[in-house]
């Protein structure tokens, strides 16, 4: 059995239309602790560590849990007023479900950037549409060399003594600095890559494409168990409601089939990845 980020790109990107647009759409709240804990579980899986960017997800959920209740005075439930706006039970519920799908769907795309690498990326539109490959592969390219090229400048211009780093007026001098210096240096580069294109003949005549991706077995089976699962997940699901009252025991009961089958569906790529880790090194313990 193959790990999941080495499966075919168009089966990776099935998955994650299902993984990502189920908690999206539906709203759910079991449906959004069974995301948000698989997502932040495979995560952890790719990257080996937690990692300082939870504390942003963390601030922003708590953030946008808060923000709905005040904002938002629906429901019955009264819990207290706070300059004469009522909290109600019903608003803060639905502001921490909503929030923790949220958070859920950008750590679903904290693994997608693991997972889709530029060349896979590359290989899907490829086919479809050369000229959107060619902007992605380009953003994906620049990106990363913009931020390289952003800490040398700064480091540059730190080093010439005329900001003073201890203010908070002298950083943002540095900082606006370094960034006007950073857009004369992407104009430069994009007239550069231009001209370079055109000697090179580019959009003059047919492209053709070297992949080394193959769709075998293993990718039918895989994303034929997505699209099965999610379909079974999206049709069993009857829906909560949050206002005027919250949700009752017996719908949460009602829906047990699409919760099983969504967290069978999102929990696969972690027990991939778990299982080729121990088969890696069953391997290296036999040399």
């Amino acid at each position: 059995m193959r790990g999941f980020d080495s499966l075919n790109p168009i089966t990776a990107l099935i998955y994650y239309l299902f993984a990502i647009c189920i908690p999206m759409f539906t709203l759910d709240p079991i449906i959004a602790l069974i995301s948000i804990s698989t997502s932040v579980l495979f995560d952890i899986l790719l990257q080996k560590r937690m990692g300082g960017k939870y504390i942003f997800v963390f601030l922003l959920f708590l953030i946008s849990s808060l923000i709905n209740p005040i904002f938002n005075q629906n429901g019955v439930t009264v819990l207290l007023f706070i300059n004469d706006t009522p909290i109600t039970l019903e608003a803060l519920v639905y502001g921490i479900f909503s929030s923790l799908t949220l958070v859920s769907v950008i750590v679903w795309f904290f693994t997608f950037s693991s997972v889709m690498t530029s060349e896979k990326l590359i290989y899907i539109f490829g086919r479809i549409s050369p000229k959107t490959a060619l902007v992605i592969s380009m953003a994906l390219r620049f990106v990363p060399l913009f931020l390289k090229n952003y800490k040398k400048t700064e480091n540059a211009l730190k080093c010439t003594g005329l900001y003073d780093t201890d203010s908070l007026f002298g950083t943002l001098r540095l900082k606006i600095r370094a960034f006007s210096a950073l857009l004369t240096q992407s104009t430069e580069y994009g007239i550069i890559t231009a001209d370079s294109m055109e000697m090179r003949g580019y959009g003059k005549g047919k492209r053709t494409f070297f992949s080394l991706y193959k769709f075998g077995i293993t990718d039918t089976v895989f994303s034929l168990g997505v699209i099965f699962f999610g379909i079974l997940c999206l049709c069993t699901l009857n829906g909560v409601q949050f206002y005027p009252t919250l949700f009752e025991k017996e719908l949460i009961y009602s829906n047990v089939i699409s919760y099983i089958s969504y967290f069978i569906l999102a929990v696969t790529p972690s027990i991939l990845t778990v299982s080729e880790g121990i088969r890696w090194k069953y391997l290296l313990s036999k040399i």
